[in-house]
């Protein structure tokens, strides 16, 4: 699961590359491997926009993900962006010359002083990727107002070196990098993920309402039999409920068809697990 935690750190990071590519060269892209995510990024420019007909408007698009856990978000920075959104609004990302469409429910963060606004979908599947690599061209509207159409060359080579930085991070974490190698297979869940952790695993107190929302990333370190050998929070929203119990449900109930390598050979691996959800509910209290 992606949020926007950190979004601004991130972007002064993109934004800092993207400045030094403009002042020597042409833009190109940008891939950064620090922390716990990986990110590809590159300054465009379009004057097609209904938001500033009048010039270009400069915009980064940026790419972003947990290594592994095959979702991934999707952000157009840039100084202008609709001041308002309704509850239900989305965006709509298409690719040139055929891709997509994508939709998805769209947020809008301000970024600070002379950073612009980040219009932002989370949750894009890794279709979205297969996509965007074969893609010449990405287009974005909100609603039926278009943000920009923006050239993206060289899209495969930065697709693969995302997919890269994400093994690099996962061996970084401890898996086997024989998994990675050709003829190599990655540990796939058992069963249903959803299921492992969820709402009814919370406690909270009885009142007359009750409003909570639970985000959670945790890393597993799986054994060679499928069964998690570690578990840590690496991410989540501070919902004391969810991560006091997280690992322990995930230690309990998660299962891994393990990774191996290209002889079959079952070796260690590491994967991210993702819980999201919010749930409000009113009670009545005799």
């Amino acid at each position: 699961m992606l949020r926007d935690l950190g979004l601004a750190a991130m972007v002064f990071c993109t934004l800092g590359a993207q400045t030094a590519n403009a002042q020597t060269a042409k833009p190109k892209w940008a891939l950064d491997g620090t922390g716990n995510f990986c990110t590809l990024s590159r300054t465009v420019d379009d004057a097609t926009t209904t938001l500033s007909p009048s010039a270009a408007t400069p915009t980064t698009l940026v790419l972003r993900t947990y290594p592994g856990i095959q979702q991934f978000n999707f952000m157009v920075i840039r100084s202008t962006a609709p001041a308002s959104l309704g509850p239900s609004a989305t965006m709509t990302i298409s690719f040139g010359p055929s891709g997509g469409p994508f939709v998805k429910p769209v947020a809008i963060t301000p970024l600070g002083p002379g950073l612009g606004k980040a219009i932002a979908v989370n949750y894009l599947p890794p279709a979205f990727l297969d996509a965007f690599a074969g893609a010449a061209q990405v287009n974005v509207m909100i609603g039926k107002k278009s943000i920009g159409s923006y050239a993206i060359p060289n899209a495969a080579k930065a697709v693969e070196a995302l997919r890269q930085c994400e093994s690099a991070k996962l061996v970084e974490w401890g898996a086997d990098p024989a998994a990675f190698a050709p003829g190599g297979r990655q540990a796939a869940p058992v069963g249903d993920p959803a299921k492992w952790v969820g709402y009814d695993d919370m406690h909270f107190p009885r009142d007359s309402t009750a409003s909570s929302a639970g985000f959670a990333i945790a890393r597993l370190a799986i054994d060679t039999d499928g069964h998690v050998a570690a578990c840590d929070l690496i991410d989540s929203n501070g919902n004391k409920g969810l991560n006091a119990v997280a690992c322990k449900l995930l230690g309990d109930r998660a299962r891994y068809e393990p990774a191996r390598d290209k002889d079959g050979k079952a070796v260690r691996s590491v994967v991210l697990y993702g819980t999201d959800w919010r749930v409000e509910v009113t009670m009545t209290v005799e």
